[in-house]
């Protein structure tokens, strides 16, 4: 009997703990998202032929073979005006299976109120055996991207939907 309760503890726990995350607010206020520990924030561009995308990486790694973040890409209004929000998001999901070299995502539609949203799951090919959950979203001339990465069948996974619906807009 003890080792079935130590069992369904065991089990539980990762579901309890998302549940007790500190809430972690953006330093431009315009998001809040549980995480599971300490942030850190990292900013870069990316240039491309149809101008400057500002990325701003919001990242939790408790270890090496983890991450949590939250991305955000702040694209040309101009680039916008011409790129329908769902098909930047098509493109994006794309181009990160091909980063990880993994098989094509096939994503879903999803909201976020009333945003475009997608969402889903890659694998990285080997060596990495790394597996990908991402929801984007499109909000004005923002992209966010919420992301877990980590080894495959990974405990985390367990919180990834805590992790994705504590993501919250700030006005």
């Amino acid at each position: 009997m003890k080792i079935r309760v130590l069992i369904f503890a065991f089990m539980l726990a990762p579901c309890l703990h998302a549940a007790d995350w500190p809430e972690y607010k953006s330093p431009d206020g315009k998001f809040a998202i549980s995480m599971p520990g300490k942030v850190t924030v990292k900013s870069g561009q990316n240039r491309y032929p149809f101008g400057v995308v500002k990325i701003t990486a919001h990242s939790h790694t408790p270890n090496k073979d983890t991450v949590w973040r939250v991305a955000t890409h702040d694209y040309p209004e101009a680039f916008l005006k011409t790129t329908p929000p769902g098909k930047l998001l098509d493109l994006m999901a794309k181009g990160m299976a091909k980063n990880v070299k993994g098989k094509p995502a096939i994503p879903k539609a999803i909201k976020l109120g009333e945003h475009e949203g997608r969402e889903f799951k890659l694998t990285a090919a080997p060596p990495g055996d790394y597996s990908v959950h991402t929801r984007l979203y499109v909000v004005g001339t923002r992209v966010y991207q919420l992301t877990l990465v980590a080894k495959a069948n990974d405990i985390a996974f367990k919180s990834a939907e805590k992790f994705f619906d504590s993501f919250k807009l700030k006005k």
